[in-house]
């Protein structure tokens, strides 16, 4: 290799045969096959790469490794540490930099640092790229990730946001005022998710072959992280589930289907045909993120509704109101899918604050 250094001189006071040294050693970091002298990043993207052909990691699994390895790799790029350089003190000051660093697709130019969850999982990463590389025989060293501590994962507010029956008819009027006219089935897509707590997975994926019988099957979910990914299958083997459509349901559900034969004469053979319930107008379907967005701008134009409340907060509503109506647990938990009952007791849990009061003041009446 051509440093294009004079042999035997100096430059900027340094010998040109220490600085030829430092080049070649640089070079052979950079290049060298796979192995301990491998640059970091480097490695990182060669695990990435060995994961993307792994067949048994789902398609959303996989790009959510790249979201978030990608901020590893960029780090570590600004460093010429390779695979056995890295310390455990080099991992905890990259651990202190995500705390700070600017997001990425992000629509705010403001957004700086990531959220305790990505940290964890960027870290859970970071541990599982140095077991492999100790399992397959690229690192001798001691791995610096074994005594990494991760963040702590964050305690579920006792406080949680959701709605009550005294707020339906709030929820109901903002999403109806809301959502775009003459495509009334995403006002639907939320009352829908409420009635039966479904994920925003769930609500994507629902297809009219699923409708039948008079009961909603859940069995299909569609999932995004780039990619549209359609599921045969669901979260759980609890969250495939069957529930009675109600004529209230079915209403509903008929104003869907003729809004969507009115659209398929409207855009002709513009028209996306599928199977799924809730679509665009053109017959395109919803995705996961297009709901989860909309559902929060919604919430946030509401003076009553909980500010803090997601898409995903609907499943605890649903649940809340159906047990302070005096419906069983267990029927709860068959009608929102969860896995484990505890799930659903631990949500009951923490929504009842309102009726501890009222007992309370029910006591303050009698006593004082």
């Amino acid at each position: 290799m051509d440093t294009g250094l004079e042999v035997g001189g100096k430059t900027k006071g340094v010998k040109n045969f220490n600085l030829a040294q430092e080049m070649l050693t640089k070079a052979i970091r950079e290049y060298n096959p796979i192995g301990e002298g491998m640059r970091f990043d480097k490695y990182c993207e060669y695990w990435l790469d060995e994961k993307k052909k792994d067949h048994t990691i789902e398609l959303t699994t996989k790009e959510g490794y790249e979201y978030k390895v990608e901020y590893i790799i960029r780090y570590f790029s600004e460093t010429d540490l390779t695979l056995s350089d890295i310390r455990t003190s080099d991992l905890r000051d990259f651990q202190n930099s995500l705390y700070e660093v600017e997001r990425k697709h992000t629509s705010s130019d403001k957004a700086q640092g990531l959220a305790e969850r990505t940290i964890r999982d960027i870290m859970v990463i970071l541990k599982q790229i140095f077991s492999y590389a100790r399992d397959n025989g690229h690192l001798h060293t001691a791995n610096p990730a074994a005594t990494l501590k991760l963040p702590k994962k964050q305690k579920k507010e006792d406080d949680l946001p959701y709605i009550d029956e005294d707020q339906i008819e709030e929820f109901k009027k903002m999403i109806r005022e809301n959502c775009q006219s003459g495509n009334e089935s995403l006002e639907y897509a939320f009352l829908m998710g409420l009635f039966y707590g479904l994920r925003r997975e769930e609500i994507c994926g629902l297809r009219w072959s699923a409708i039948r019988n008079g009961d909603l099957h859940v069995e299909h979910t569609v999932a995004r992280v780039k990619t549209l990914v359609a599921r045969e299958g669901t979260k759980t083997e609890a969250s495939k589930r069957t529930c009675a459509i109600l004529p209230e349901i079915q209403e509903l559900l008929d104003k869907i289907k003729a809004e969507q034969k009115k659209n398929r004469e409207i855009f002709g053979n513009a028209y996306v045909e599928s199977d799924y319930v809730f679509t665009w107008a053109d017959g395109h379907p919803y995705t996961p993120d297009y709901l989860s967005r909309k559902f929060k701008r919604i919430i946030n134009k509401s003076e009553i509704l909980d500010k803090r409340l997601h898409l995903h907060d609907l499943r605890v509503s649903c649940v809340s109101i159906l047990i302070n109506k005096g419906v069983n647990i267990k029927d709860v938990q068959k009608w929102v899918g969860h896995e484990d009952i505890q799930t659903t007791m631990n949500i009951y849990a923490r929504t009842t604050r309102k009726r501890q009061y009222e007992t309370g003041e029910a006591m303050v009446k009698v006593m004082f």
